[in-house]
């Protein structure tokens, strides 16, 4: 009875931290030992798999779930994800997203019934699917407002290519360094990848969590994801303003 995440991005972040608001149980499977590592310092269910196995899923009984939110930002992974688990749990409400008009129908051909398209509605729309009567799309809307999408200005943009290939529009996936709270520590400041939306403690910071993940994954811009700041600085050339 309770909403499974396959993949655990910024959308999945959003709608899990939702969930837990509104009381809803939830599980999550991930390829990602880092996300794995910030559930479990939350007390969330996790499972470090990969969720196209269909041995797997049956294990699991996925078809008993409330619904199966497939948020891998892999077009590839999302279209096997949805075929296997289709196959496995033929009345299973799946819901995913689609970056394009062909993804969109090549998704509902597989079986997918909820598909949210536009990047800023994906976390709205799976709430929205989700959340039980009580819980309005005004609680929703407020909800993402503290985690508004961010971008960089045109000036910034123009300072080297990778601003111009990293500028966003992002969503901040939290309003805290999850890798700090799953390690009980504390940051002083936070920044935002511009690629990916991942949130991550400064250079001043214990961790420094932000470079981290920015030398991790190759993502060579951050924003301040401080409020009231909006430079933003590109590891791979200089500061920009």
């Amino acid at each position: 009875g309770r909403v499974v995440f396959a993949g655990y991005g910024a959308h999945a972040r959003l709608a899990a931290r939702a969930l837990s608001r509104a009381g809803l149980p939830y599980s999550v499977i991930t390829r990602n030992p880092d996300g794995a590592s910030e559930l479990e310092g939350r007390g969330a269910p996790v499972l470090i798999a990969d969720y196209t196995r269909a041995g797997l899923l049956r294990e699991l009984n996925i078809a008993s779930a409330r619904a199966l939110v497939i948020a891998d930002d892999d077009t590839e992974m999302t279209e096997r994800a949805v075929s296997v688990a289709r196959s496995v749990a033929p009345d299973l409400n799946i819901i995913t997203q689609a970056t394009s008009s062909e993804g969109f129908h090549g998704l509902q051909q597989l079986g997918a019934q909820h598909i949210l398209s536009a990047r800023r509605e994906i976390a709205a729309g799976i709430l929205d699917l989700l959340t039980p009567p009580e819980v309005t799309r005004a609680d929703i809307t407020r909800h993402l407002a503290e985690h508004p999408a961010v971008t960089l200005s045109a000036t910034q943009r123009a300072q080297c290519d990778h601003a111009a290939h990293n500028a966003g529009p992002v969503t901040p996936e939290a309003d805290v360094c999850l890798e700090c709270v799953a390690l009980g520590d504390t940051w002083v400041h936070l920044r935002v990848c511009m690629t990916c939306g991942h949130v991550g403690c400064c250079d001043s910071s214990k961790n420094k969590h932000a470079t981290a993940h920015a030398r991790r994954q190759d993502h060579p811009i951050i924003r301040s994801a401080e409020p009231g700041e909006a430079w933003a600085y590109c590891y791979e050339h200089h500061w920009t303003k």
